[in-house]
This record gives structure tokens, C-alpha cells and sequence, in this order.
């Protein structure tokens, strides 16, 4: 078993996509949440914590996935909120302990990247991939700096300016799709025609 937890940070409304994000298709037998918590328990992660909005969880549930022992879904009844908000909340189940943290509108994700980054953490505080110079996602953060998150009441603060005050490792990775980020439905199409 993985001794790892990720979060799967799915809980925003998705204003600019027009639809949530989770449930976009992935392909035809999965959509976009379907996919990575299928991915996540195949790499047999020991903890896989979903945050969702109250809307989504009420669609969310009867699903297959949800009733896996190592998969936690968490109510966020203010999604209105930061995405720090949620990030808490997830902690908050989690436990505080080394955690990957993985946008839903980031949805691919591999073994080889997360077995490089878990290999690279070290004593960095955080690693995030690099792909041609650009930072990307998912992004692991130590028990430390969990715990550190954790205790930010300031939930305001973007997470990438938070990891400035802390030692983070730059992962290079030869994968493009860590770049990937789908935020309107011309990058839903997009991804989709270049991913069929």
C-alpha cells in the first residue's frame, strides 16, 4: 500500500466552464473525478480525500468510487470561498501527513511522476513538476508544511505565494501534460480533441 494521501480539490463552482468541472467527460466511460480517483486508487494511495461543493456530493455519492474504504468525500458548503478553504478542509480529514495536492481541472497524472516527486521531497518542505521552465501540478507538500497550512488563518493568500517563504524542489519532468489546466470549455475542447 502507498503511504501517501492526496487531495483532489473539487469543490468550486466553475463560473468561467459553465458546468462543473468534475463531472466533464473524460472519456466515455469516466468523467473528469471518475478518472482521477481511478488513477489514484491504481497507484494504491493510502488516503484519497475529495472536497466537493454541496451540489456535486449530492450527485457524487451513489457512485462506485465513493464507497471505497480509501476514499473520503468532504462536504465544502462554502464554495464561494478561497481554494485555501478547501485545501483546510481536506487537511482537516487528511490528517496532517505528506499530501499531494491535485486540481480537478488538472487531469492527468501518472506513476512515474508521482513516484519521482514522493523520491525527490527529501527534507524540501514542497515539490512541484516542471515541464520547459513552467511549474505545474500536482504539487506534494511535506507533514511540515501541512501542517503549516493547516494553521494559515489566512486563507485569502494564494497557495503559490504561501510556498514562497518555504524550501521548494523544482521536479523537471520531459511530460507536457503537467501543464494542463482547463478552466473554459475552449480548453475542455481542446483537451479533448488532442487527448481522444
Amino acid at each position: 500500500m502507498n503511504t501517501n494521501t492526496v487531495i483532489i480539490l473539487a469543490a468550486g463552482n466553475s463560473t468561467r466552464m459553465g458546468t462543473p468541472k468534475a463531472l466533464l467527460s473524460f472519456s466515455e466511460a469516466e468523467n473528469f473525478l471518475e478518472h482521477l480517483v481511478a488513477k489514484y486508487l491504481e497507484f494504491r494511495f493510502e488516503k484519497i480525500v475529495v472536497v466537493l461543493n454541496p451540489v456535486l456530493l449530492s450527485q457524487i455519492q451513489p457512485s462506485g468510487f465513493a464507497r471505497n474504504k480509501n476514499v473520503l468525500l468532504v462536504e465544502n458548503k462554502h464554495p464561494e470561498k478561497s481554494r485555501n478553504y478547501s485545501l483546510h478542509l481536506g487537511l482537516t480529514h487528511a490528517g496532517v501527513k505528506q499530501v499531494f495536492i491535485q486540481n480537478i481541472d488538472n487531469p492527468l497524472v501518472s506513476y512515474e511522476l508521482l513516484h519521482g516527486m514522493d523520491q525527490a521531497l527529501g527534507e524540501h518542505d514542497y515539490v512541484y513538476p516542471v515541464y520547459n521552465n513552467r511549474g505545474g501540478h500536482p504539487i506534494l507538500v511535506s507533514e511540515k508544511l501541512a501542517k503549516k497550512i493547516k494553521e494559515n488563518d489566512n486563507l485569502d493568500m494564494p497557495l503559490n505565494r504561501f510556498l514562497t517563504n518555504f524550501n521548494g524542489f523544482r521536479f523537471t519532468t520531459t511530460n507536457p501534460e503537467v501543464l494542463i489546466n482547463i478552466n473554459t470549455i475552449n480548453d475542455y475542447h481542446a483537451f479533448i480533441k488532442n487527448h481522444k
